[in-house]
């Protein structure tokens, strides 16, 4: 083979870790269906559930014990087109930014991180488990570990260390339903908790007009708090109340859009609060205008 090849399949053989954590394993079976990705790490939170933030960093750990480049972070509650999403791992080897994320989806539920990234940031907070301000949380510790990056109106601006940090893709890919985890499964959030812990961690709350970055310097306000620390107090305690469910019982379960009438059928441990096995929803991955916009660009329908 000759230093060209050698060189080409260097590139080809791009390394990444695909993390799905999931608590739905019909949504997962579904998922899966219209996946195409290697290396996807799978952590079953059906019965023993460790938590989304727990889930993310063992994506973390897998990415270092493989000496991988990218860690991909995905929710089973979308689904891939013909590529698979290759397509999604195409754009990745050929990227300049160092945190990728696909146009057309809910939230971060397919987004990608590169190693330089979490060596700054480190792992997700734990405390925020199962779900609310964790996604906050990792975006301020992004913004302070590369300072100059974002402006008032974008995320494409380059830095102090002169990177490129932050885009966003078309790829392939539709998207279902948000916070499937919470919907259907018997899984508690303690949105005030959360609140306050973050106030507590950098100064601010969100959604107070604030800027992001006009919060502490360091995590609770300690200077010798850098900006992965963390505890787990509040993580421990959920564990013990939350994490092993000994009252199971799976039922089909339908969730109805209000908006588009779309109905998904899915078996699950729980229908939230409703006799009947039913959930509503005010938007979907088929009526969301965001996602439907960006569908349009990929002439998708």
């Amino acid at each position: 083979m000759d230093a060209k090849s050698i060189i080409n399949r260097m590139v080809t053989e791009m390394k990444y870790v695909a993390l799905v954590p999931y608590t739905v394993q019909s949504i997962m079976d579904e998922f899966m269906a219209t996946c195409k990705l290697e290396n996807v790490l799978k952590v079953d939170n059906t019965i023993n559930n460790i938590g989304a933030m727990a889930s993310h960093n063992l994506g973390v750990d897998k990415m270092y014990e493989t000496e991988s480049e990218w860690l991909i972070i995905i929710s089973p509650a979308i689904r891939f087109g013909n590529p698979g999403g290759l397509d999604f791992i195409e754009k990745l080897k050929s990227t300049k930014y160092k945190i990728v994320e696909s146009l057309g989806v809910f939230g971060w539920h397919l987004i990608a991180f590169h190693k330089d990234v979490i060596d700054k940031v480190g792992k997700w907070d734990t405390n925020f488990t199962p779900y609310g301000y964790d996604d906050l949380d990792f975006s301020i510790r992004i913004q302070k570990a590369f300072p100059y990056v974002f402006s008032d109106d974008e995320k494409f601006v380059v830095n102090s260390e002169k990177m490129l940090l932050w885009t966003k893709e078309l790829v392939d890919v539709k998207d279902t339903i948000m916070s499937h985890s919470l919907k259907l499964n018997k899984i508690n959030t303690d949105n005030s908790h959360h609140r306050e812990y973050y106030e507590r961690k950098w100064g601010k709350v969100p959604g107070t007009g604030e800027h992001l970055l006009n919060t502490y310097e360091h995590p609770f306000n300690n200077p010798e708090n850098d900006i992965t620390y963390f505890s787990n107090d509040y993580y421990n305690e959920w564990i013990e109340k939350e994490s092993i469910k000994d009252d199971l019982n799976f039922k089909e379960t339908s969730i109805i859009c209000t908006t588009c009438g779309n109905t998904f059928k899915y078996k699950s441990t729980y229908a939230e609060g409703s006799v009947d096995n039913k959930i509503e929803i005010n938007t979907c991955g088929v009526c969301n205008p965001e996602i439907i916009k960006y569908n349009k660009i990929r002439g998708i329908k």
